[in-house]
């Protein structure tokens, strides 16, 4: 029989063993009751991960709980299975914490991703005795960095193929919060084509180029700081560069980052720089030009008044001096066409604008056109309606405009033509039409008519003469006024129509009045010329005796300013352009002397431009005529200057 003691050990043994199996049960529940609250899969391999027994935990994949000994191909994707496999040997050679990102087969029978982690647990002896782990559902992490990397890939591809530069920037600051410096964050390949600098990420500019221009620091500065975006063009002259760039902050204030795209125009710059040098070197060769051309005209023209206030009295003169005459103010007018062009394609005129009646303007233009008209018998129709057409407008310049259609009109019909001119209103504007039955314009000219210089490519022009000047001329004017001109034609031998339209003035304002000058006699004045052109001189100094004037002619400036004192001229015709001492300083020393103040100064010059205008005033010119000298404007001054001194009165 079993002695009391062994009963009791007995007794005691079976209540350990119950409590063990207890706390085995609570541990197994507690287990359980984990895994089924994770979000994981958890599972349990036996040693050799020949057979699975899989936990529940979040359901993402197929769920059982009998050993699955086919669980690689359960749930591996065929093409997996292999790196699969390798992983778990490795671990299983070393005893190695199991740990693989992997494709799995979901429930649903798509694939997704997981990240398995499985661990060994050892007896007592130190041997597995089982894995136990854990698998985490990550297939939209996995698609978020693979949908990120495909962006990645897709910015970069595009980042590294544009032509422009681009660069992403950390602007520095001082201690007074002024940029002066900026680190380079990311740049493009472009940048390194566009800069010539290489390695750049990770260092800064004052590195990289010590002499880089302030402006740049301040520009990023003040776009890191306010966060407006800015496009500017700006030379970088430390690398030799012209850049056109737009530059924005991004990311957090507080970064101080900023993107630039750039582009490198040092090329465009280069060439705007020489098209303005070739523009200004234009402009000097035709105020160049005109002005050796009006040196010789000057004493033609005068020469010709002389003739005409001497009358000669021969049939010879009655016909060659009217020749003359008319050869000679054509080629005033070409140099003042010269000029015209310049100065309107340049942007250096004013428009002197008031209101003022179409039919007034057009009169004028007639007026000016008419000896030409008449040279060639042409029969001229004008129609004008019946109310005012009232216009904002220089009446000058817009009677130039008619005037140079009317002349082209009139240069381009045949002897005995007909030239219209009509003006009528159409809706806001008036319209003003020239319309000649002359030698017309081929239709692929139309567009082409108003082009400098157009006329030197139409044969059937070139025996007429002309630079090709005066439709630019008109076209410039027309669009200055805030009009258009445009020309029509059936072709060659169906003459042209030209149509100027212009904006009416509002209703409700007036026309601007002007009162004519009272005319003045000449009285008799002591004149002083200064001309280092003699034939100029003493052919403007025969016709100002001629007119009634005491004139002295003299050929530079020290000369001239001894005359002061021994003649005291009323007025000195004073020449610009002579050597030694030049007009403009010869007006100067005059203006220096107490004397000097009553005298009055006007410059007679080849130099006809609104600069050389100004350089005469500021150096003391009251006048400035431009030669050849125009004999109504010449009058119009000796008229209108003081009273001589040692004239009684």
């Amino acid at each position: 029989m079993p002695s009391p003691a062994l009963d009791a050990e007995l007794q005691q043994t079976k209540t350990r063993l119950a409590e063990v199996e207890a706390a085995l049960h609570d541990s197994e529940e507690r287990f359980r009751a984990f895994a089924s609250a994770t979000s994981d899969v958890v599972y349990r391999m036996n040693p050799d991960w020949t057979e699975m027994r899989h936990l529940r935990g979040r359901e993402f994949i197929r769920d059982t709980d009998e050993p699955s000994r086919a669980w690689l191909d359960d749930y591996i994707p065929a093409e997996d299975r292999i790196a699969v496999r390798a992983a778990v040997d490795r671990s299983i050679a070393t005893g190695s914490v199991f740990d693989l990102e992997h494709r799995v087969i979901r429930v649903d029978g798509s694939v997704g991703w997981t990240h398995s982690r499985a661990i060994p647990v050892l007896d007592r002896q130190g041997i597995v005795a089982e894995w136990v782990g854990s698998a985490s559902d990550i297939t939209q992490r996995r698609l978020a960095e693979q949908a990120l990397q495909v962006s990645e890939l897709r910015y970069r591809t595009l980042f590294d193929s544009i032509d422009e530069g681009y660069c992403i920037i950390r602007v520095l600051f001082d201690a007074d919060g002024h940029g002066c410096d900026y680190l380079f964050v990311e740049v493009n390949k472009a940048f390194e084509r566009q800069t010539g600098i290489h390695d750049a990420v990770g260092r800064t500019m004052t590195s990289i180029s010590p002499a880089h221009e302030s402006e740049w620091y301040e520009i990023y500065g003040r776009i890191a700081m306010t966060g407006v975006s800015e496009r500017f063009e700006f030379p970088a002259d430390s690398l030799g560069k012209y850049y056109d760039v737009y530059a924005f902050r991004i990311g957090d204030p507080e970064d101080r980052q900023v993107a630039v795209l750039f582009h490198d125009i040092s090329d465009r710059r280069r060439h705007e720089i020489a098209l303005r040098e070739a523009d200004r070197r234009k402009d000097e060769f035709l105020a160049m030009l005109a002005h050796e051309l009006r040196n010789p005209l000057a004493p033609i023209r005068t020469g010709l008044h002389i003739l005409r206030l001497a009358g000669a009295d021969c049939a010879p003169a009655d016909q060659v001096l009217p020749m003359l005459q008319r050869q000679v103010d054509h080629m005033v007018r070409l140099v003042d066409d010269l000029l015209e062009v310049s100065r309107i394609t340049g942007g250096k005129i004013d428009l002197r604008r008031e209101r003022v009646d179409l039919a007034t303007v057009l009169q004028s233009a007639i007026e000016t056109s008419k000896p030409l008209i008449d040279a060639a018998h042409h029969r001229l129709a004008i129609e004008l309606p019946g109310d005012p057409l009232i216009v904002d407008a220089d009446a000058v310049r817009l009677s130039q405009v008619i005037a140079n259609l009317l002349n082209n009109a009139a240069k381009y019909t045949d002897n005995g033509g007909r030239i219209r001119v009509a003006a009528f209103r159409q809706g806001d504007d008036a319209l003003v039409t020239v319309e000649d039955n002359g030698t017309g314009i081929p239709r692929d000219m139309l567009t082409r008519v108003f082009d400098l210089f157009t006329q030197a490519e139409r044969s059937y022009q070139r025996a007429q003469g002309g630079l090709g000047i005066g439709l630019t001329l008109v076209r410039s004017l027309v669009t200055l006024h805030g009009g258009s001109v445009d020309a029509a034609s059936d072709g060659p031998g169906h003459g042209s129509v030209f149509t100027v339209r212009l904006p009416l003035a509002p209703a409700g304002a007036g026309l601007a009045m002007r009162t004519p000058a009272a005319p003045q006699s000449l009285a008799r004045r002591r004149v002083l010329v200064v001309d280092d052109n003699v034939d100029v001189a003493d052919s403007l100094r025969l016709l100002l005796d001629m007119i009634g004037m005491d004139v002295r002619a003299v050929h530079d400036g020290l000369t001239a300013l001894a005359a002061m004192d021994d003649f005291a001229p009323d007025i000195v015709l004073l020449d610009i352009g002579m050597p030694g001492m030049d007009g403009h300083e010869f007006a100067r020393h005059v203006r220096a002397r107490p004397e000097g103040q009553r005298v009055r100064l006007v410059a007679v010059s080849g130099w006809g431009q609104e600069e050389d205008y100004q350089r005469s005033r500021e150096a003391g010119v009251d006048d400035h005529l431009v030669k050849p000298v125009d004999l109504d404007a010449l009058e119009r001054i000796l008229a209108e200057a003081p009273r001589p001194a040692h004239e009684p009165r």
